[in-house]
């Protein structure tokens, strides 16, 4: 039985579809690997124009930059959880890019959802708390199936949150409810 087993395993290891398919995982995680290299690049070399150009320049820079046909995954979303876990002296562009992709990536309910907690800290930043309510707010509202997630996941996220000593974080919550 065993050796059935064995022999099978090894048909399928050789079968064209999972040849192929195999390869064309692997080419699509080389290409997500340099695209993340390729971005991290392009960030580092406007920082360093937008720190020679005016302060208006600068604040344009400084916005992010969405890419309509982005999709989620799990590539796309470890890069937001490093964003939000930055610090320093670029940790506030990359949390305002953070905010703005998960606002944009907000239909994509089993990858946004668990990340509504970090949003809700975010309530109370004199910068990021607007565009972290707005994010929030589309992310309940995109919710698939309804209902579903908002009562497992986002409730308790909001419910906690109100209960922070921040009255910016607090009313923020009640407004995403």
């Amino acid at each position: 039985k065993k050796k059935e087993l064995e022999a099978t395993l090894k048909k399928l290891q050789q079968d064209e579809t999972y040849v192929k398919t195999i390869q064309e995982i692997k080419d699509i995680e080389a290409q997500a690997a340099r695209d993340a290299e390729r971005a991290a690049v392009n960030a580092k070399t406007t920082d360093k124009k937008s720190t020679k150009s005016s302060s208006k320049t600068a604040e344009k820079a400084d916005a992010p930059v969405l890419n309509p046909d982005e999709k989620a995954d799990a590539a796309v979303m470890a890069e937001i959880d490093a964003a939000f876990a930055a610090s320093g002296k670029d940790a506030a562009a990359a949390k305002a890019n953070a905010v703005a992709r998960l606002g944009a990536l907000a239909a994509a309910t089993p990858f946004v959802l668990p990340r509504l907690e970090k949003l809700v800290s975010l309530f109370a930043d004199s910068k990021l708390g607007a565009p972290a309510v707005k994010a929030a707010c589309t992310i309940v509202e995109a919710v698939q199936p309804a209902g579903h997630g908002v009562a497992a996941i986002a409730v308790p996220a909001l419910l906690a949150g109100m209960e922070d000593k921040k009255w910016k974080t607090k009313a923020s919550c009640i407004e995403v409810l």
